[in-house]
C-alpha cells in the first residue's frame, strides 16, 4: 500500500507523454490541412491536450509537494509494529473450540436460504 502511494505521483509521466504525442500528431495534421476551419479546430484540441497535460502536471507536482504520503506510510508502518505483539501473545483459551465452531458451521449452512426456483415456460 505505501510503496505504490510513493510511485503514483512519479507514473505522471506516462499520461503526459502520451497527450504531448498525440497533440503532436494534431499539430501535424494541421500543416496537411487545407481549410480555415480545420486548421483552427486542430489549434483548439492540441491546445485542450496541453491545458490537460498541464494540469496533469501540476497535479503530480502537488502531491510530490506535499508528501502526505510519508507520514501516513510511517503511521501505518507504526501502528502494525505495535499491534502485532498483541496478535502473538493472545492465549488459546480465548479461542473457539473445533469442535463448537464445527457445530456453528452446520446450524448456519442448515438455516440458509436455497432461493426461489421458477420453471420455465
Amino acid at each position: 500500500m505505501c510503496c505504490m502511494s510513493r510511485v503514483a505521483p512519479i507514473m505522471v509521466v506516462v499520461p503526459v507523454s502520451l497527450l504531448l504525442a498525440l497533440s503532436f500528431f494534431v499539430l501535424l495534421s494541421i500543416s496537411k490541412a487545407q481549410t480555415k476551419g480545420l486548421k483552427a479546430f486542430g489549434y483548439v484540441v492540441a491546445g485542450m491536450l496541453w491545458l490537460g497535460v498541464l494540469v496533469i502536471f501540476l497535479g503530480g507536482v502537488y502531491k510530490i509537494a506535499k508528501g502526505g504520503y510519508l507520514a501516513k506510510c510511517m503511521m501505518h508502518k507504526k501502528m502494525m509494529m505495535q499491534n502485532m505483539p498483541m496478535m502473538q501473545n493472545q492465549k488459546a483459551a480465548n479461542m473457539p473450540a473445533a469442535k463448537e465452531n464445527t457445530q456453528k458451521t452446520k446450524d448456519a449452512a442448515h438455516c440458509q436460504n436455497k432461493g426461489v426456483v421458477f420453471k420455465a415456460n
